[in-house]
């Protein structure tokens, strides 16, 4: 009797282990930096290049004086010598964040361009040779029109929120969940329903 509900103590142990480890997450925010009109000049870049599984990714983002508003900023990626993305930015207040996020079961590098207005999350898939656009927040219900966040939890978990700008945890608010998926080359997700407090105090 005793070996018997030892037995059945170390499985109920063993399954919540492994229920544990399936929900725990893979992502690990490597980078972030703001930028906005206020801390760059007209025609300042900011410039970076990032090891990856395909080659080194060099990443620019320019602030553009000859533009309007609806163009003010310009990203650029570069894989070695060739151009795999071009996109305009407007200007919007408070600027942008650029974050750079990694898939540590997969080694996959994401890079999150986001605003209070909009979310992106690109990336550089080497079995089609593109950059894609995997995350646009105008893609997602959000029926409380919250701000746009992409994060990264501390539990390694990739989320896209929509949060007023000063939540609690009774503040209307939704929230998404991606997991990458080697069958589709693509994300998946699920939505996590509404109920909780910021993002940010939970992000990496």
């Amino acid at each position: 009797m005793f070996r018997k509900l030892f037995s059945l103590m170390v499985m109920g142990i063993i399954m919540l282990l492994s229920v544990n480890a399936c929900q725990a997450g893979t992502f690990q925010k490597l980078y972030e930096v703001r930028l906005s009109s206020a801390n760059m000049s007209s025609d300042q870049a900011w410039k970076r290049t990032f090891n990856t599984m395909d080659g080194d990714l060099k990443v620019q983002f320019r602030r553009l004086a000859g533009e309007g508003d609806d163009k003010r900023f310009h990203l650029t990626v570069k894989l070695g010598k060739n151009y795999v993305f071009k996109k305009h930015f407007p200007e919007v207040e408070g600027g942008y964040s650029l974050m750079v996020i990694k898939d540590t079961s997969t080694s996959r590098m994401f890079y999150a361009v986001q605003s209070v207005d909009q979310a992106y999350l690109y990336g550089y898939e080497g079995e089609t040779g593109k950059f894609e656009t995997y995350i646009d927040s105008d893609n997602y219900l959000n029926k409380y029109n919250g701000d746009s966040v992409i994060a990264v939890t501390r539990s390694g978990n990739l989320i896209l929120a929509f949060e007023p700008a000063y939540v609690s945890s009774v503040s209307p608010n939704q929230r998404y969940s991606f997991f990458w998926d080697d069958n589709t080359l693509w994300f998946a997700y699920r939505d996590l329903g509404t109920g909780y407090g910021s993002v940010y105090q939970e992000s990496q």
